[in-house]
């Protein structure tokens, strides 16, 4: 089971602020999954939570039921690891995290 360390949050917004730090020093030509990270970790701390989190949401909104843990993990680990494409659930929730942080 995921359980996330105390210092996620801190560690959220170190990571976003090295992002947008160095994204205003150098060119802002990103590969697509270096921009698909950088999109999940902003809209996780746009809604403070984990990125883990963001990707269950988004899950239980375009399905209407709670994923199975174990094959969220493998979604998860697979957008991490092996720099997969977002899935589709999840490119669907992100515009609409405006509408659910106000």
């Amino acid at each position: 089971m995921y359980r996330e360390p105390r210092s996620l949050a801190l560690a959220q917004r170190i990571v976003t602020w090295v992002c947008g730090a160095c994204s205003s020093i150098t060119s802002p030509r990103l590969d697509a999954g270096s921009e698909n990270l950088r999109i999940v970790a902003l809209s996780a701390r746009h809604l403070e939570i984990s990125e883990f989190e963001l990707f269950a949401k988004a899950y239980r909104s375009w399905y209407g039921y709670a994923p199975a843990e174990r094959n969220l993990e493998r979604v998860f680990g697979g957008f991490l690891n092996q720099r997969r494409d977002l899935p589709f659930y999840v490119r669907r929730f992100i515009p609409r995290i405006d509408t659910l942080a106000a």
